[in-house]
């Protein structure tokens, strides 16, 4: 009997002992309610401040106790965010898939959030992080991870170890202070877009040709002063940026790009194109703005998709006779080419599918002429700009066209 006795009153406070617990944690739970509803009913600024204001280890029983199957988790402009008021529980949160950082004063993500959400997590924005320097060494945990944002933030450099990253198919870096990609960004092996423009890039890594699943190549405001041959390996990629480079020319090997839809080349110092540029048959938007070009080989004939040729502010002297087999091109510019004089007008004006010309005023009537002697163009609106440097642009309406503006001088 008096076992059992005991036995009652052990039992009896226990009981009571588990009822002091519970309502304490429903306490916890009405005081962070109670800051979370009040801050979701205020101003931004007033979220921030309500942030800020949760110790550290109340916003791990926050995330642990009410979060623990939270999918994703948006912190997007949390200005007062920062290193000292980082969520310490992140590590706690094993079915997070998507996190959103950016906009707050984070320098780093904490090491053991990587740890904590390698599993599942699968997207990492953090752009616009005006303080973040670094990325944690061990970032290459994140197994799971298919897109990484890091856009406008101030990294100057890359952990070796972010090429472990397998799943991997959206890199974004632009504005950054990035010097060089690690040698062995080929290992990424699903990546699919790449972005790296406004970074102080100097040269592609070789390994870059091994990224077979690559579809777009965005690298201008770079210093590149060249690209790698093994670039011509990415059988699937269809946008290339490489405007406001110093590339002076061009591997041959570009021609084995037989996905390429868009190429820009705007603003870099190429002096010639390779022959070998009539291989890009799925080619439709070519821009070669303001290089040192003196000549096009004739084999840009070969391009029968192009819709799209931009050769103004260059050092051109004559047009390959073969322009005219470019049955569907619709955009065609060629002033600021102080040197260009034997312009096939008269060719130019019978292509099929041309509705915007950009022309010197040495050959503004000239074109006009050829338009007004076809018969499939009844009405031709061509409009002097006033200008310095003397363009027409040209709009060239068929006898169907209707409700169509003249559109306005381009910038470039």
């Amino acid at each position: 009997e008096e076992g059992k006795g005991g036995h009652v009153e052990e039992k009896v406070q226990n009981e009571e002992e588990e009822e002091d617990q519970v309502q304490n944690e429903e306490e916890e739970e009405e005081h962070i309610s109670s800051l979370w509803s009040s801050s979701s009913s205020s101003s931004s600024s007033s979220v921030d401040e309500h942030l800020a204001s949760l110790s550290r280890d109340l916003m791990k029983r926050f995330i642990a106790g009410l979060c623990p199957l939270l999918e994703r988790l948006n912190l997007d402009s949390c200005s007062q965010l920062s290193q000292r008021h980082c969520p310490r529980g992140l590590e706690l949160l094993s079915s997070l898939r998507h996190l959103t950082l950016s906009g707050t004063g984070i320098t780093s993500l904490p090491p053991r959030a990587i740890e904590g959400l390698h599993r599942k997590l699968e997207t990492l924005e953090m752009m616009h992080c005006a303080e973040l320097c670094a990325l944690p060494a061990n970032i290459g945990l994140l197994q799971a991870l298919r897109v990484l944002n890091l856009d406008a933030c101030r990294l100057s450099s890359l952990p070796d170890s972010i090429t472990a990253i397998k799943s991997l198919e959206h890199l974004g870096l632009a504005q950054n202070c990035i010097r060089s990609l690690p040698k062995a960004i080929g290992g990424m092996e699903s990546l699919k877009v790449l972005e790296v423009q406004r970074n102080r890039l100097q040269s592609l890594p070789v390994s870059l040709g091994r990224l077979s699943q690559l579809k777009v190549l965005w690298a201008s405001e770079n210093k590149l002063g060249s690209l790698p041959r093994e670039v011509g390996q990415l059988g699937l990629l269809t946008d290339v940026d490489l405007q406001q480079n110093q590339i002076s020319s061009l591997p041959t090997d570009i021609a084995r790009l037989v996905s390429l839809e868009s190429l820009q080349i705007s603003k870099n110092k190429l002096r010639s194109l390779p022959e070998s540029i009539g291989g890009l048959r799925k080619l439709k938007y070519l821009r070669l703005v303001k290089n040192q070009l003196a000549d096009i080989p004739a084999t840009i004939a070969e391009l029968q998709q192009l819709e799209t040729l931009w050769l103004n502010d260059n050092m051109l002297e004559s047009l390959p006779a073969h322009i005219v087999s470019l049955k569907r091109l619709k955009n065609l510019r060629l002033c600021s080419n102080p040197s260009l004089k034997n312009v096939p007008l008269d060719s130019i004006a019978q292509l099929p599918s041309l509705r915007e010309v950009t022309l010197d005023e040495p050959h503004h009537d000239g074109f006009a002429d050829a338009l007004r002697r076809m018969e499939s163009f009844k009405t031709i609106v061509g409009k002097s700009v006033e200008s310095t440097s003397g363009r027409l642009r040209l709009l060239v309406l068929s006898e169907d066209s209707k409700d169509v503006k003249t559109p306005e001088m381009p910038t470039d």
